[in-house]
């Protein structure tokens, strides 16, 4: 198939007036539309200067479509990869939440013999706890918060074949050893829900880890410890290269003023855009659970925005990335192939995927197409178009 009259996002930059010629799962070939002379007995789809981007990436997303990955159904998880697929994500990591191991590890088991029906990458598993703090532990629940004792972290070596990233307080007894079993059982590791300042952030990142999770939400911050002032993971993260950060580009997690900021501190190479989606997205209003219904917690969705019931916090997102995209084209004025990047070869980069979440030749062929202002109008993967 030939993509003709593209405008290409690749590395985030923009190449106008750009042909793109795939061969089922592959990008054979670049070029400016000037040389293209027509294919013989090849498709074309002409998309009109519409930008083509690599398909989304979620890295933290723990449901959608009244699903959760703890579900631990087939079920579950083909309805969330139906979800994510269809909003242009065509890889995400499932994402367990606080909760007894046992109900971590039967959804584990099951994630271990899935296989999706849509054509989207399932990589692995982002584990999001139990390893966090109880001085900020955000929606997560408090009674089944652990420390990285040996035992648990024999659970994490033992599922270490799917769990591909996994969130952890740095200021907890004992994580440096988990961070660096993790790091030395190839699984990514990023900060968050925690307590910490900044000598337990520098040497969390001096253990490996290189990433925060969903930043100015439930992460560390300005505080005083011992009539002390310190800051946080966050401030860390916003002055450090080192560090990606997790940002829930909605507009209520992180206000769009205040995602600029971030922005402004970091470039765009360093954020990945996240849903942090729960069950409750691509649903109505009403009251859901996080986790398992009926052990999870309860929670009261609005509009824009899902909360605890007695509205304290808001506890995960509804807005899929497809929207936090659109989203920040319209309401900032940070320039979309940058944005896109922040959606795709950002995530791709941190969790170390080879040729995929960019435009560029021998990459995977799962494409989006956009509209100018970020709208996503088509999704091609295996050379089928399908309209959005």
């Amino acid at each position: 198939m030939h993509i003709i009259n593209a405008s290409v996002v690749s590395d985030g930059l923009l190449l106008p007036g750009m042909c793109v010629r795939i061969d089922g799962a592959t990008i054979l070939d670049i070029f400016p539309m000037g040389e293209f002379r027509g294919p013989q007995n090849d498709k074309i789809l002409d998309i009109q200067g519409n930008l083509l981007s690599a398909g989304f990436i979620d890295i933290h997303t723990h449901g959608c479509a009244m699903c959760d990955a703890m579900d631990a159904t087939e079920a579950s998880f083909d309805k969330m990869a139906d979800f994510h697929f269809g909003n242009g994500e065509t890889t995400f990591y499932p994402t367990t939440l606080t909760a007894p191991l046992p109900s971590i590890e039967k959804a584990l088991n099951c994630f271990r013999n899935y296989r999706p029906k849509v054509p989207v990458w399932l990589p692995g598993i982002h584990l999001e706890g139990p390893f966090l703090s109880s001085a900020n532990k955000g929606a997560q629940n408090l009674e089944y918060l652990l420390l990285p004792g040996k035992e648990n972290i024999d659970f994490v070596i033992r599922n270490s074949d799917i769990i591909k990233l996994i969130t952890v307080a740095p200021d907890l007894p004992g994580i440096k050893t988990l961070i660096e079993t993790c790091v030395d059982h190839g699984i990514t590791v990023s900060g968050g829900h925690d307590g910490a300042i900044e000598t337990e952030v520098r040497e969390a990142m001096a253990a490996g880890m290189k990433s925060v999770t969903h930043i100015f939400c439930s992460s560390s911050t300005i505080c005083k410890r011992n009539f002390e002032r310190h800051v946080g993971i966050t401030e860390i993260a916003l002055c450090s290269e080192a560090l990606y950060a997790e940002a829930i580009a909605d507009g209520a997690h992180l206000p769009y003023e205040l995602f600029s900021v971030l922005y402004k501190c970091k470039g765009y190479r360093k954020i990945i855009l996240v849903s942090d989606s729960i069950r409750a997205t691509g649903m109505g209003k009403g009251q859901y659970y996080l986790g398992e219904p009926g052990k999870g917690t309860l929670v009261e969705v609005t509009d824009k925005v899902a909360m605890l019931l007695d509205k304290s916090m808001y506890a995960g997102s509804i807005t899929p990335v497809r929207k936090m995209v659109e989203g920040l084209a319209k309401n900032t004025d940070i320039p979309l192939e940058k944005i896109v990047y922040m959606a795709t070869t950002s995530p791709a980069t941190l969790m170390g995927l080879r040729n995929i979440g960019d435009v560029k030749t021998g990459y995977e062929a799962k494409l989006n197409v956009l509209s100018s202002n970020g709208v996503l109008l088509k999704t091609i993967a295996n050379e089928t178009v399908y309209e959005r």
